[in-house]
């Protein structure tokens, strides 16, 4: 996967965030003063009624607080802003279920303060994100999936390291 050039920037002046209610199947974009800017209809893994994501295959989307960490505009799915999925907490369960090592671990935990790609090939599963392709079936393997034309729209906003509240 390549990176796109769109607002590619690491660290970003601009503090708006996206809180996606899986209850209410909405992802919104809020502005830096906390007020709703616009609001998108959703679809998110399929098996997620079971709980938050655990294992790489178990088709539910994390919840949690993530950040974007990689941005692919030459995505199968339109756009993909991939997310910091496992973050510090998933990995803490997962150590101490036996799914990641310490050596996975503490790359978990460094990415996550350096706001990168955590490791995505573990146990925990990875390459979680939120991308077109559009919302007309039953679920996702565990990614939170909009319409096309909403993912492009919601891509003029999009930044590395902005953050991602999924509940």
């Amino acid at each position: 996967m390549s990176e796109t050039k769109l607002n590619n920037e690491l660290i970003s002046n601009n503090n708006k965030r996206i809180v996606v209610s899986m209850k209410r199947n909405r992802l919104t974009l809020l502005g830096a003063d906390g007020k709703k800017i616009k609001e998108f209809p959703i679809i998110y893994g399929r098996n997620s009624a079971e709980g938050t994501k655990e294992i790489e295959g178990d088709q539910k989307t994390p919840r949690g607080k993530y950040y974007i960490c990689y941005i692919n505009e030459q995505s199968q799915f339109t756009l993909f802003f991939g997310l910091s999925y496992p973050g510090n907490i998933d990995g803490v369960k997962g150590y101490a279920k036996g799914l990641v090592n310490l050596d996975e671990l503490t790359e978990i935990f460094l990415t996550n303060r350096l706001k990168q790609k955590p490791p995505w090939y573990t146990k925990l599963g990875g390459e979680i994100g939120i991308h077109g392709g559009g919302i007309d079936r039953d679920g996702t393997r565990g990614c939170i999936a909009m319409k096309d034309e909403d993912v492009i729209e919601l891509g003029s906003h999009i930044f590395k390291g902005m953050e991602v509240e999924i509940n």
